[in-house]
Formats: C-alpha cells, sequence, structure tokens
C-alpha cells in the first residue's frame, strides 16, 4: 500500500485543505450520498486557479472502504475520458479517505428523469455521451486493460453544465483482458437492483456483456421517464419490482430497500420484521424474508400489482362501491391491529395514510409500512403511550402531536382522514396551507358534504350509503378521543353503507340504532352505549383528563417493554 500511495503522491490534498474548502464538512455542503459516502461541493486551488470540486467522502458504515478507494483512484488516474468523470486528487490523512472529483453542476441523470425541460434530443445527447464513455472503458487505447463498470445506473451518469454526461463510481469496477471478443470473469455479484444482468446475478459470472445489460436498462429509464423497476419511494428507502424463487414457486416481490439518509434505520427495519412476522392478516401486507448482509437492509414483500390507494383517489375508474370495499378491508386491517387474537399486544401504526393502503389485482386492501409502529397493551378500553410524535403532516392527530400522548385513536383519527380522501376524490393536504380536515367537518356540521365529493362518483352515491359513510368519517375526526369510534364500529357501519349501497335485500328501510348513534355523534359514546364507563370523565377537560391518565403511564410502558422484549427474545431465539 505504501507503494501505492508514493505512486499518486503527486495528486494528493492535504486534509486542512479539504475541510476549509468543505467548510468542515459542514451539512449545508452536503450535495448527495451513495454507497461510497457524503459527497460535499466546495473550492480548492487546483491547477493554480480556484476550482469548484465535489469531495466524497469514505464512510465505512455505508458498506465500501479501503478496496474501493484504491481501485477508483487507480481507474480514474489511468483510464481518461471526456465522458468518463476526472479525478483531481484524494486524501488519506488522520483516518479520513477523500477522493476529490470534478464538479458536476446538474448532479446525475436520475433526477431528470422525469423533467419536462429536457427534450429528446438532449436525452439522446446524454444517453451517447455516456455510450462513448462505457464503450472507452470496454475498449481503451493502447495495451491497458479492459474496465467492467459493475454499477451502471442512471445515477452514475453525472452532468455538467452543458449536459455532457460523465461516467462516475468505479469503486466497484474489475480489470479484464482487452482486444478479445469474450470476457469472463467469475466474481461475487455486485451492483444495484433492478439494473444487474440476471446472467451475472445467477451464476456470478462477469461479462462486458453485463454492464451493457445495465446500460440498456438506464436507456428505458431515458425513454420511460422513470426509474426502471423502482416502483416507489417512501420514508425507508426506494421499493423495486422484482421476482424471486419462494416457497410459492417463482413469486413476483416488492422490494424495499433501506437508504439511511432518507431517515429511517435498524430500529424501523427490525420493528417492521417483528410486527409482520406475528401479526398476519388477509388486509395486513405479507413480509415474505429480509436480509441484513453486507451493509444492505432489505425487506420482501408479496407485491401488490395496483400499488397504492393514494394514486387512484382521483380515477373515473374507481366506482363507489370500489372504494367502499377497499375501505374496508383496511379498517378490518387495522382493527385487527388495535385488537388480535390471542394474547398479542396490541399495535398502533402511527402512519395510517392512502399511501400506505396497498391493493392487489383484485382491489383488495392491505395495509403497509408498520416501520414506525409500537406495541401497546390489547384488551383494554384505553391505550395511552406518551412518545415522540411520528407520522404524516396531515394525517396526524391533533391531541398526539400537541401533547405527545399516543392512543389506538390516534390511529383512528387519521383512518377518518384517509375516508374524506376517498370520499373527495383528493389527498388531504396539497401544502402546508391547504387541509381539508377542517373543511369536511365544516361541510359535514353544515349538512353541504355533496359540495365536496369527487364528481365521478356523486350521482352514483345513494342517500343512505353517504349518511352513513361520512356520519363515521366525521366521528373519527372527532377532536374529543372518546368520541372516536373503535375500529370495529368503523368496519361495522362500513359494510352497512355498502349494504345501503347494493341494494342489500335484507338491508333495513331506515337506519337501525346503531346509525343513529352515528349521527347523533355529539351525543353518542364511544360505542354506541353505556357499557364503557366515560360519564365520569366526560365532564372533565381534555387536560385533566391527561394529567389523570398520565399517571398510568410509567407502569404501563414498563409492561409494554417488559412483554415486546420477551417476545423479540423468543422471535430471534427462535430464528
Amino acid at each position: 500500500m505504501m507503494h501505492v500511495t508514493k505512486h499518486f503522491h503527486h495528486i494528493k490534498i492535504q486534509l486542512e485543505a479539504i475541510t476549509s474548502a468543505t467548510n468542515n464538512f459542514s451539512e449545508d455542503n452536503c450535495i448527495g450520498k451513495g454507497g461510497f459516502g457524503e459527497v460535499y461541493k466546495g473550492e480548492l486551488i487546483h491547477s493554480e486557479r480556484q476550482t469548484v470540486v465535489a469531495v466524497k467522502r469514505l464512510n465505512r458504515a455505508f458498506g465500501q472502504g479501503d478496496p474501493e478507494f484504491w481501485k477508483e483512484i487507480i481507474m480514474l488516474s489511468r483510464y481518461k475520458h471526456e465522458n468518463i468523470v476526472s479525478l483531481l486528487g484524494f486524501c488519506d490523512e488522520s483516518g479520513e479517505k477523500i477522493l476529490v472529483y470534478e464538479y458536476a453542476s446538474k448532479k446525475s441523470l436520475d433526477l431528470y428523469l422525469n423533467s419536462e425541460d429536457l427534450t429528446w434530443i438532449q436525452r439522446l445527447k446524454i444517453c451517447i455521451g455516456a455510450a462513448r464513455g462505457l464503450a472507452y472503458l470496454h475498449n481503451p487505447g493502447g495495451t491497458q486493460q479492459r474496465v467492467l463498470h459493475r454499477d451502471i445506473k442512471s445515477s452514475n451518469i453525472l452532468l455538467d453544465e452543458n449536459w455532457n454526461a460523465r461516467i462516475s463510481d468505479l469503486g466497484l469496477s474489475k480489470f479484464g483482458p482487452a482486444n478479445q471478443q469474450i470476457t469472463f470473469l467469475v466474481s461475487n455479484a455486485v451492483g444495484t437492483i433492478g439494473y444487474c444482468d440476471p446472467v451475472y446475478v445467477e451464476t456470478g459470472v462477469l461479462t462486458k456483456e453485463s454492464d451493457v445489460y445495465s446500460f440498456g436498462v438506464m436507456l428505458f429509464e431515458v425513454l420511460c421517464g422513470r426509474l426502471y423497476n423502482c416502483i416507489g419511494k417512501g420514508g425507508f428507502g426506494k421499493v423495486y419490482k422484482g421476482e424471486l424463487i419462494h416457497s410459492k414457486g417463482q413469486t413476483m416481490v416488492a422490494i424495499k430497500r433501506l437508504n439511511s439518509a432518507v431517515g429511517q434505520g435498524d430500529p424501523e427495519f427490525w420493528t417492521e420484521i417483528i410486527v409482520l412476522s406475528r401479526y398476519k392478516h388477509e388486509n395486513i401486507v405479507s413480509l415474505l424474508g429480509f436480509c441484513d448482509e453486507s451493509g444492505e437492509k432489505i425487506l420482501v414483500y408479496e407485491y401488490a400489482s395496483k400499488k397504492s390507494l393514494d394514486l387512484y383517489l382521483n380515477s373515473d375508474d374507481l366506482t363507489w362501491i370500489q372504494r367502499l370495499k377497499i375501505c374496508i378491508g383496511a379498517a378490518r386491517g387495522l382493527a385487527y391491529l388495535h385488537n388480535p387474537d390471542g394474547s398479542q399486544q396490541r399495535v398502533l401504526h402511527r402512519d395510517i395514510k392512502s399511501s400506505n393502503i396497498l391493493l392487489d389485482e383484485n382491489w383488495n386492501a392491505r395495509i403497509s409500512d408498520l416501520g414506525l409502529s409500537t406495541f401497546g397493551p390489547a384488551n383494554q378500553q384505553i391505550t395511552f403511550l406518551v412518545t415522540d410524535a411520528v407520522g404524516t403532516f396531515g394525517y396526524g392527530d391533533p391531541v398526539y402531536f400537541k401533547e405527545g400522548v399516543l392512543t389506538k385513536e390516534s390511529d383512528v383519527y387519521s383512518f377518518g382522514v384517509m375516508l374524506f380522501e376517498v370520499l373527495c376524490g383528493r389527498l388531504c393536504i396539497r401544502n402546508n396551507n391547504d387541509k381539508h380536515q377542517p373543511l369536511a367537518r365544516q361541510c359535514y356540521e353544515q349538512n353541504k358534504v355533496k359540495e365536496i365529493i369527487f364528481r365521478n362518483i356523486k350521482d352514483e352515491i345513494k342517500a343512505r350509503s353517504l349518511k352513513a359513510f361520512t356520519a363515521i368519517a366525521y366521528q373519527c375526526l372527532k377532536e374529543d378521543l372518546e368520541e372516536r369510534p373503535l375500529m370495529t364500529k368503523v368496519v361495522r357501519i362500513l359494510e352497512r353503507a355498502l349494504e345501503h349501497q347494493q341494494g342489500d335485500a335484507n338491508s333495513p328501510t331506515d337506519y337501525d340504532s346503531d346509525d343513529e348513534d352515528i349521527v347523533e355523534s355529539d351525543v353518542s359514546t364511544l360505542d354506541g352505549g353505556t357499557s364503557r364507563n366515560y360519564v365520569k370523565e366526560k365532564r372533565l377537560t381534555m387536560n385533566m383528563r391527561l394529567k389523570k391518565l398520565r399517571e398510568r403511564v410509567k407502569k404501563q410502558q414498563e409492561e409494554v417493554e417488559e412483554k415486546a422484549s420477551t417476545f423479540t427474545d423468543s422471535f430471534f431465539h427462535y430464528n
């Protein structure tokens, strides 16, 4: 290694100069993150002039290390082409390993795939530039060896101010004999899911054609305006579509890949595994497996071909009956989490929203994304857990966000928001100043609900179906926790709304007592009766109730943690 360092001494840059250029790796200077680590923008004196540079700082937690660091230096010092990113220098000092490149002001191609400003001619020119760069790596001039990149993808195609393409990230590349028709290298498969050559992944046999396959994926991305095989992004990372050999044979799956830079990490990863391994229901997404290897954290689910509910809120093809059935399925799934069978603990989801309701080919609903969920004692009338508020703006229970007090009724509130989304045909929030919950409540209270119904279903909704649906949705949004319904009641009333819509012969001609309980929600008890002893507490203000109930929190939390710990120990012992 000393010999390698000496060979490249002429491009070595002092750490002091780099820290000064990046303002000591300030977060404000961070312009991206990848498999190597964070990338920062800065200014350095290079070739006797002030130069804007990109500084890539090794973070070993991301999975790469010394081999990739030195390989990138060797490759970019030896292989120079106008369509390959230029390495200006490196730093290997005080435990830091840093690469310094020319700055690509337009960043990477993946950011522009769905851009309306990128014309077809510009897209073609970018593809041609990237193709020239890869062709040079495969067949360099002189007697140099061929380079197999192994990670060609749109995020590794950088763009300068003139939209010229530069291939980057050669840390995973390998040498092979040049000037031969076929190059075979048996190697452990590396690269990015969705781009990798299936032959390489299945056999471990690498050829230059493996790069060609990845390049073809990228070409279709440019044509289609979206990432290939990437079917979504969320708080955990990106989700990919794929096929795996599973217990049922060749199975279509959804693969969720952790990107710690997005904000979630190990706790959410393991929470999702534990919850979905223990709580199984036809209206909760099925976890098929996971991967925790080589710095990767990946969850593998059954594939929901219709993706998520939010994509269909304003769809002309989704009828009122279909919408009702989706809501009923989601309600059944949430009711199960709140009151699971046997002695299992209650699960509070904490992020119920239309984008977390997945739909299979038959439009059956599946609750997903349980990474933020938490356990609470089951079979109790009230579950209070004091916790830092998490969730999605616009869906969160105001009591939870204001007081930090989480109950199952917090999920009920979020579900009510989603019900009004289904009715109105739009997301609950389009920007920070545009929420429809207050409008929905106001329209309900003023008997003007018809003014906010999605235009394409307005004429098909029967009056009794609408009355039952809006009444229960409105009750879910009640400010007083105790006036919000149980999810079992939500299921029952939504089922009745469906009966009214379908004109079931067994459906009552008028509302029965349960319907009246909902409509008269201002005076109703939580579940249409007086079995719950809330009368005394209803006379108290919210602050007084919280003060009284918080006295139970510490003991309850200890019980929850003890049960969760017992389950976790047994889960990992079993596996």
